[in-house]
């Protein structure tokens, strides 16, 4: 998580003043990015079983 917040310039605190709701952003950005993890790992495995 650490290494996208950093790749958009920046870190949690940074994101705050931008939006009232930072933390409930942060934890959507969160739980896109697990999904998006979860994604690939699937893709994987389905790849390795084909």
């Amino acid at each position: 998580m650490r290494y996208f917040l950093n790749s958009v310039g920046g870190d949690e605190r940074s994101l705050y003043p931008f939006t009232r709701n930072g933390k409930a952003v942060i934890t959507t950005i969160q739980a896109v990015v697990t999904n998006v993890e979860a994604v690939a790992t699937n893709t994987q495995a389905i790849i390795k079983n084909l």
